[in-house]
């Protein structure tokens, strides 16, 4: 008979009372949770007297479990719920049937519910609840209890049951699984579960630097490798160009490591005959530098090498030579003797840019979208929305796939890659990486960057020898650069140390040995001891260029020397 009660009990419908919007309910935006997407979710409040209510369907779990009512998270555009109880038999919300075609993300909607009759006092007669956390590993383990799958974050499970004893299974791939049963009483129950692990452990390492290793046929690593392996034979194999592979044969067993070192790798080698003119050009190859022309070079790993040849006024050349183990490779050509001038064009016709001569030949056609005046050797020149550099004979020595670059300076050239600034030598080589917010060209062997809205100096090999700590600065000129803290300017050496005060309304960076300098709305001139050799006096002023400045005084605009006296 008691057995019949609780049934027919537990077998009756609860009643849904309402389901509608709350929109002066701000629990949604206040208390926000995202999807898997990163949008905001809609918040479902749940009105149920009942502890052991599971919700079902776009749940963003966990559901949270409050006095007298459940908030239950869903994704923008949900429009099934199902709700299950012991108390009562399961519940499908279709929100289209109350007037609401799909949840709004950061909207909160109620769930009214009504228990059957004698749900209530059955709820009162086995409401003894605990909790049960679980922690596992390894922490992506898949756990379930009394066979329901219960939600693992990093590696631990929390639910609510009822006082009892219940069973519980732990698995993970690459792991021997585990059963048990826990009991959930007055207190707490914790319960940890480390599974073993089913795999073995492969070490491997090399004896020649720069070996890349391979396993049955993947690549894993260079130089030395170690991971988990399931237990099985697997084939061992260390490849670097120009050498003869290394290959061993390794059992991997349960539980245990199995250790191999490959061999040092016997190298392939052929020559190269390079004959090119002039006589006496250099030879670099793979960025080594490998005597003059003509020559016979022995013992070149097989493959490919980069061969440069170059020569006091010629063009440069960088060819490719492929060296056998079979044949003697041969170079042979001659360099180009370089345009001495080059000055841009722009062609009104087509609207691009090129190069003539001093003597108005066109040397580089007009072909550029937009081009900029030989430095270092080397033009910037852009295309297709991208920059890249020619040399003098129109060869695109630093291919055009920078978002934006400036000419070379001290040997090296500014780029942006991806929004960030980094700086590539006349090589191609990233030698200071993209990871400025903004930089400014090399001036006096260092380069102005800026990190979070804060300013400071780099030398040539990426080192930042100022900290990142000034509102603004300026590049270093005649030996000092201008910087602003909170409002005021300054002057440091290139060690950072502070030569004159922070303590200008504004300033300008030296030039002809004096600088320009502010003073409660008036102008003047320091030298580089921040001793004010021309007072602070005029309405507006100039910096110096040539020995003299303009300045403005009453009214008046005339120049001045070093002295400060008026000259022509």
């Amino acid at each position: 008979m008691l057995l019949m009660a609780v049934t027919a009990a537990f077998g009756q419908e609860a009643k849904v009372k309402r389901v509608e919007p709350s929109p002066m309910d701000l629990s949604a935006s206040k208390y926000q949770r995202l999807d898997l997407n990163g949008k905001a979710c809609a918040l479902v409040r749940v009105e149920v007297l009942a502890d052991d209510v599971e919700f079902f369907g776009d749940v963003v779990n966990p559901v949270e479990h409050k006095t007298g009512d459940y908030w239950v998270y869903m994704p923008g555009g949900s429009k099934m719920l199902q709700i299950k109880s012991r108390s009562f038999l399961p519940l499908f919300i279709n929100f289209d049937d109350y007037g609401i075609k799909a949840l709004q993300p950061m909207v909160t909607y109620v769930i009214t519910l009504s228990l059957p009759a004698g749900a209530m006092q059955q709820q009162s007669a086995t409401s003894g609840r605990n909790y049960l956390v679980m922690n596992v590993s390894p922490a992506n383990a898949k756990v379930t209890v009394e066979g329901v799958e219960r939600e693992v974050r990093d590696g631990k499970v929390k639910t609510l049951l009822r006082h009892g004893t219940y069973s519980y299974h732990v698995e993970a791939p690459g792991y021997l699984p585990e059963d048990g049963r826990v009991n959930v009483g007055s207190d707490r129950a914790e319960l940890t579960v480390a599974l073993r692990s089913t795999k073995g452990t492969l070490a491997v390492s090399t004896t020649t630097p720069g070996t890349e290793i391979y396993v049955n046929g993947d690549r894993m690593g260079v130089g030395s490798w170690s991971g988990e392996m399931f237990p099985d034979t697997y084939a061992i194999e260390g490849r670097l160009a120009g050498h003869r592979n290394a290959e061993q044969v390794v059992t991997v067993a349960t539980g245990q490591t199995a250790t191999v070192t490959l061999p040092a790798l016997i190298p392939i080698t052929g020559s190269l005959n390079i004959d090119y003119e002039p006589v006496g050009a250099s030879i670099t190859i793979d960025g080594t530098a490998s005597g003059t022309t003509p020559a016979v070079i022995d013992n070149l790993l097989v493959g490919t090498h980069s061969v440069t040849i170059a020569a006091d006024c010629h063009t440069p050349q960088t060819l490719t030579a492929t060296i056998s183990d079979s044949e003697m490779a041969t170079l042979t050509g001659s360099l180009t003797k370089a345009a001495t001038n080059l000055i841009r064009f722009h062609d009104q016709t087509s609207k691009k840019y090129g190069y003539k001569d001093e003597n108005g030949n066109i040397v580089i056609p007009a072909k550029y979208d937009d081009a900029l005046d030989f430095s270092d050797g080397l033009a910037l020149v852009k295309f297709k929305g991208k920059c890249g550099f020619i040399d003098k004979t129109d060869k695109l020595v630093i291919p055009a796939k920078y978002d934006s670059a400036w000419p070379f300076s001290d040997g090296l050239a500014l780029v942006e890659i991806n929004g960030k600034y980094g700086f590539i030598d006349k090589t191609d080589k990233l030698v200071i990486p993209a990871k400025y917010d903004s930089a400014w060209p090399f001036s006096e062997g260092l380069a102005l960057v800026k990190i979070k809205g804060k300013y400071g100096f780099i030398d040539k090999a990426g080192k930042q020898v100022t900290p990142v700590k000034y509102d603004d600065a300026w590049s270093f000129s005649d030996g000092l650069a201008l910087v602003k803290i909170k409002g005021k300017c300054g002057f440091i050496d290139k060690a950072g140390k502070q030569v004159t005060p922070v303590k200008y309304d504004d300033a300008w960076s030296f030039s002809d040995g004096l600088a320009l300098v502010k003073i409660k709305g008036k102008y003047g001139f320091i030298d580089k001891t921040d001793k004010l050799v021309i007072p602070a006096k005029y309405d507006d002023a100039w910096w110096f260029k040539n020995g003299k400045a303009k300045v403005t005084l009453n009214g008046r605009e005339f120049y001045i020397d070093k002295n400060g006296n008026e000259v022509k």
